[in-house]
C-alpha cells in the first residue's frame, strides 16, 4: 500500500485547506520540481504551510466530523459509514423521517476522499461547529 492509497487526493486536499480544514498532520502534498507528491513531516522534510497542504487520512478527517448534527427543524442526523461495491458511502441520516432520511450522501473508492467531501459539504452549509 502506498501513501496515495491512504491520503486524500491532491485536489480534495487543496480544497480542504481553502475551506479551513486544520493543517496539522503527518502527510503533506508538496510541489517538487517536476510533480506533486506526498512528503512525510519529520523525515527530513518540514512543511511549508504557505505552499504545501495537508494530505489527510480518514482518521484525521473523522476526528473533525461531528457524530451528529441537528437541522433547522431540530431533526437529528447521525453519521453513517458503509462500504458498498468497492465504494465507501458517507451520509448523515435520520431514521425517524419518512422522506429525505439521508441529509447528504457522498461516495468514493477511497474512504478519506468520501469523508473529505462530507466535511466540505458541512462547512459550505454552516453545519460544522466552530472549535474553540
Amino acid at each position: 500500500m502506498e501513501l496515495k492509497d491512504i491520503c486524500c487526493d491532491k485536489g480534495i486536499s487543496g480544497e480542504l485547506k481553502e475551506k479551513g480544514f486544520p493543517q496539522d498532520g503527518l502527510f503533506w502534498w508538496k510541489k517538487y520540481p517536476s510533480e506533486w507528491d506526498i512528503a512525510i513531516d519529520g523525515c527530513g522534510y518540514v512543511p511549508d504551510k504557505a505552499s504545501d497542504f495537508l494530505a489527510p487520512t480518514a482518521e484525521e478527517i473523522l476526528k473533525e466530523l461531528p457524530c451528529f448534527f441537528c437541522d433547522e427543524n431540530g431533526f437529528q442526523y447521525n453519521l453513517h459509514l458503509e462500504q458498498f461495491r468497492k465504494e465507501y458511502c458517507i451520509s448523515y441520516y435520520n431514521s425517524y423521517k419518512i422522506k429525505n432520511f439521508n441529509r447528504q450522501l457522498f461516495k468514493d473508492k477511497k474512504l478519506c476522499n468520501a469523508l473529505a467531501k462530507m466535511w466540505i459539504y458541512l462547512k459550505d452549509n454552516n453545519l460544522l461547529e466552530e472549535k474553540t
